[in-house]
């Protein structure tokens, strides 16, 4: 997984004023998911108690797919556990962690037994993780809309 830090003042005013971004610090850190391996909850746990910064984790989708396999596999075990980690870790976390998902479900549910296990499975996890965050955002068409804590 890269881990990277960028200075808060470097990005847009739009940006640093959004509720996405209220954080009052200089340092805005990204967990690259897209080349992760599945222990998000270990990141998550070893580079991340900040208390003044904010973690971006891009994105749950992408994690959710390390578990897939090219013969339509599913690693159930090895999910449950780093599945559980990671809520685990969600609810440890010292400083301020932004957490990007796909919405699921709004359009018309795939043939594939696979591809209709990876939405019932990333539904879920949403649903999982909204309930442990303070603070939820559906963004569409760029436009934020506040589903939990305004």
């Amino acid at each position: 997984m890269a881990v990277f830090g960028v200075p808060l003042a470097s990005f847009p005013e739009s940006f640093r004023a959004t509720g996405a971004a209220m954080v009052a610090t200089a340092l805005v850190v990204f967990a690259d998911v897209s080349s992760a391996a599945r222990a998000v909850a270990r990141v998550l746990a070893q580079v991340w108690d900040e208390r003044d910064g904010l973690l971006l984790v891009d994105c749950l989708g992408m994690w959710l797919m390390r578990f897939f396999g090219p013969d339509d596999s599913f690693d159930e075990v090895e999910f449950a556990r780093q599945r559980q980690w990671l809520l685990e870790a969600i609810d440890a976390v010292q400083g301020r962690l932004l957490l990007v998902t796909n919405e699921i479900g709004w359009g018309v549910m795939p043939m594939s037994r696979m591809a209709r296990l990876y939405g019932d499975l990333l539904g879920r996890l949403n649903q999982d993780v909204a309930a442990r965050c303070q603070h939820v955002t559906l963004v569409a068409c760029g436009l934020p809309l506040s589903l939990k804590g305004g």
